[in-house]
């Protein structure tokens, strides 16, 4: 391959790095064509893109998108997942497609939210609940106090009708005793 083709690749890799949300660096040995083709279906699906990368190339990219952290991580096959959406959803495809596939790819490492995050880490925020279902739970805790005011406000007016019912009741029993 020529210079200014690498140029170009080292370039673009910089790009998608540092425009992603969130990418993944796996070892990818082991997966034949099918399984590859499913693990890309399944990121796409989800948002996600996933490439094969030279490391030479990538520890370049890495420098320009100013990541060095990351080069540990490019030893041997190096492939990508990244995403521009919900950071979680491709940790969890990787994860889960690792666990069904005899462990491949193997996870190496990866990126999020400004930080280098290691196998534990990116396995750990495979763990999470999908950002939907994040944001309805955040939704549903803030929502509860108000449904608890709501109540106490309509129980309210109907406890004062009932203290002023027994009142008036009261007073009609008061006034014929009286007489």
């Amino acid at each position: 391959m020529a210079r200014p083709e690498k140029e170009a690749i080292v370039q673009e890799l910089a790009s998608v790095l540092s425009s992603s949300r969130a990418f993944f660096l796996t070892d990818f040995r082991g997966l034949d064509v099918e399984a590859f083709t499913k693990l890309r279906s399944l990121l796409r699906d989800r948002s996600a893109s996933y490439r094969v990368v030279k490391n030479t190339l990538a520890k370049f990219a890495v420098d320009q998108a100013g990541l060095p952290g990351l080069k540990e991580f490019l030893d041997g096959p190096t492939g990508i997942a990244y995403t521009d959406g919900d950071i979680v959803a491709p940790a969890k495809v990787l994860i889960d497609f690792a666990r069904q596939t005899d462990e491949r790819p193997r996870m190496k490492g990866g990126f999020a939210e400004g930080r280098v995050l290691s196998v534990d880490e990116v396995k750990a925020l495979a763990e999470l609940p999908p950002r939907d279902s994040l944001l309805s739970q955040v939704l549903s805790a803030i929502q509860a106090p108000f449904g608890g005011l709501v109540g106490a406000l309509q129980a309210l007016p109907r406890s004062l009708a009932s203290v002023l019912a027994a009142l008036a009741e009261q007073r009609k029993e008061g006034t014929g005793r009286s007489s």
